[in-house]
C-alpha cells in the first residue's frame, strides 16, 4: 500500500439522484398479477421468502433493466401501516405500472407529472437509488 499525505478519497456524489422506496413490494404485486395470482395489500401479507426473492431480484434488475429507464412521476395515495391514507409522489413505468415512492427528502427535486429517466441505479435491501438523466 502506498501512502499520499494529504491524499484526499474521492467518493461520488449522488446530487441529482433520488430514493424509490418500497420497489420490491411494487415488483412482487406486479409479477403476481401478471401470474394471475393474489396481489397482497400489504407488505406483511407476502411471505418471508418471497420478501427475499423479490429484493434480490430488484437488486438484479437495478444493474440491468433499470439503467435507463423511463419513468414518470405522478401524485400517488397508499395506505401506510397505521391505516391512514397518505399522498406522496409515486415513480411510474411506462406500462403505469407503480415502480416505488419517492422518498420525502428526494420530493423537493421533483416537480409532479415530469418524465425522467433513471440513467443509473442502485438497490439495497428492496428499495433504489437512482441518478436522472
Amino acid at each position: 500500500m502506498i501512502r499520499y499525505p494529504d491524499a484526499a478519497v474521492s467518493e461520488p456524489t449522488f446530487a441529482r439522484s433520488i430514493g424509490i422506496q418500497s420497489v420490491w413490494f411494487n415488483w412482487y404485486c406486479a409479477q403476481q398479477k401478471e401470474k394471475g395470482l393474489p396481489v397482497p395489500t400489504t407488505l406483511s401479507d407476502v411471505p418471508k421468502a418471497d420478501v427475499k426473492t423479490a429484493k434480490v431480484q430488484v437488486a438484479e434488475l437495478a444493474q440491468a433493466r433499470f439503467q435507463n429507464l423511463p419513468i414518470s412521476i405522478c401524485r400517488t395515495s397508499y395506505t401506510n401501516k397505521k391505516g391512514e391514507v397518505v399522498d406522496r409522489l409515486g415513480a411510474f413505468t411506462k406500462a403505469g405500472n407503480l415502480l416505488g415512492l419517492i422518498t420525502p427528502e428526494s420530493e423537493a427535486y421533483i416537480a409532479d407529472e415530469k418524465p425522467l429517466t433513471l440513467r443509473f441505479a442502485l438497490a439495497c435491501d428492496g428499495n433504489v437509488r437512482a441518478v436522472l438523466k
